[in-house]
């Protein structure tokens, strides 16, 4: 007497749910699947597309003339900029504001001449002119040390830590530092292995 009957269609609805169960879970793993499969064709896609795009700018390149060529060159001409004495970073780095500061090299005023301190004592003994990649020492005498740097410690360390904040464009740090193209590759192969040298 304490035990309740099922009606018919209750025990149809019981009878039919493992069913619908399984429906729900082969619809989900479908689904997923398609997303999966959309996700990859997507990728794909993208991929062809960047590979067709880089390929149609070798082609394009190769049809063009010396001159068209020289001036599409992402490479910025020294007389089109500032003297490496008047440029965007020396203007921002005696300007003493720390936010600007941050924000081009990641680190304040303070920060950075603790660091400059260190870099300098090694900037300042070894060439950044090198055949074999290693630092290699200046002549003692400060008379045969050839002609004077482009850049400071300051400004070497500063082009060093904006490349990091800038994803390494080198028409960017041109502008920036006002040093022709392969002064700024120079200075910058030369920073890395003060700043490797120094840790």
């Amino acid at each position: 007497g304490g035990c309740s009957t099922l009606s018919a269609s209750s025990l149809a609805e019981i009878i039919e749910m493992p069913r619908r169960c399984c429906n729900r879970r082969f619809r989900l793993r479908r689904f997923l699947h398609d997303e999966d499969m959309l996700v990859t064709g997507t990728m794909v896609l993208e991929l062809r597309h960047d590979a067709i795009t880089a390929a149609a700018r070798g082609g394009l390149r190769r049809l063009l003339s010396a001159e068209d060529k020289r001036r599409r060159d992402r490479r910025i001409p020294r007389r089109a900029l500032q003297d490496p004495s008047k440029s965007v970073f020396e203007k921002l780095f005696t300007s003493g504001d720390d936010s600007s500061l941050i924000t081009l090299t990641g680190l304040d005023h303070r920060c950075f001449a603790y660091l400059r301190d260190k870099f300098a004592i090694i900037y300042d003994r070894f060439s950044p002119y090198s055949e074999d990649g290693r630092l290699r020492l200046l002549p003692v005498d400060p008379h045969n040390r050839g002609r004077p740097r482009t850049f400071t410690a300051t400004g070497c360390l500063g082009l060093l830590l904006a490349y990091t904040r800038t994803r390494g464009s080198k028409y960017v740090l041109q502008l920036i530092f006002g040093a022709a193209y392969s002064v700024i590759s120079l200075f910058l192969r030369f920073s890395i292995r003060i700043l490797l040298k120094n840790l």
